[in-house]
């Protein structure tokens, strides 16, 4: 049976073809077929990180690349930036969480609240500890 196609592949299908018939202004930009990049503004905009210049010039090189070697190609690139910004979104909300917390202990030790600093010190050992087997690295 196979593999199940995404959705979006006819999308993207049909704008591959779309660009690829169409003709190159006189404009030059900086268009590397090999690391799939363009300069252009539709490349640096598109969803699937297409655009005239890298298709035509795609299918002016000796390229054995077929739509669905490509398409793999994209689709990786799709994980990759997918996994990016969970990454980023990731250490955001830790290290967001991490300073609103330095910023409570600071203000919690300039009023002298060493009540409240008993009570909350069982919530740092986890974090003591991890820091002790980072250095340990």
């Amino acid at each position: 049976m196979g593999r199940e196609r995404p959705d979006w592949r006819s999308t993207f299908k049909h704008e591959w073809k779309l660009l690829a018939k169409r003709q190159l202004s006189m404009e030059q930009y900086i268009t590397d077929t090999h690391n799939w990049v363009c300069g252009c503004q539709y490349f640096l905009t598109n969803h699937f990180f297409l655009c005239k210049h890298l298709l035509v010039k795609q299918k002016g090189e000796e390229s054995t690349e077929s739509f669905g070697e490509m398409f793999e190609k994209v689709d990786s690139w799709e994980n990759n930036i997918t996994e990016h910004e969970e990454c980023e979104d990731l250490y955001n909300k830790l290290i967001t969480t991490t300073e609103n917390t330095l910023q409570i202990l600071r203000e919690q030790k300039a009023v002298g609240n060493l009540k409240w600093g008993k009570s909350v010190e069982k919530n740092f050992h986890s974090i003591i500890k991890m820091q002790e087997e980072i250095k340990t690295y």
